[in-house]
């Protein structure tokens, strides 16, 4: 099983489309979780984020928000907060 990290930083414009390319994958049944974490955005990605996780309440989507801190603190908290035993980054 695979845990799917992705970190997200301003990216109002792209993110659904990332998020709906994971949830098409052919092997989706081998994906334990997709955890998407908010780098401190500070344009529409957040709202973006909440209302598809609103519209895909099935999706084992875990959704984490900090500060902006950087992609390799916030990558590293993804690769800690999986529990998968196999770690897919998508950034």
């Amino acid at each position: 099983m695979f845990s799917v990290v992705i970190p997200v930083y301003n990216c109002q414009e792209t993110i659904e489309r990332v998020l709906d390319s994971v949830k098409d994958q052919t092997r989706f049944a081998l994906i334990e979780e997709i955890i998407v974490l908010n780098d401190g955005s500070s344009d529409g990605t957040d709202t973006v984020i909440t209302g598809y996780l609103s519209r895909h309440p099935a999706l084992p989507i875990l959704y984490l928000k900090h500060q902006n801190h950087g992609v390799s603190y916030t990558r590293n908290r993804g690769i800690r907060a999986a529990k998968a035993e196999w770690i897919a980054l998508l950034d």
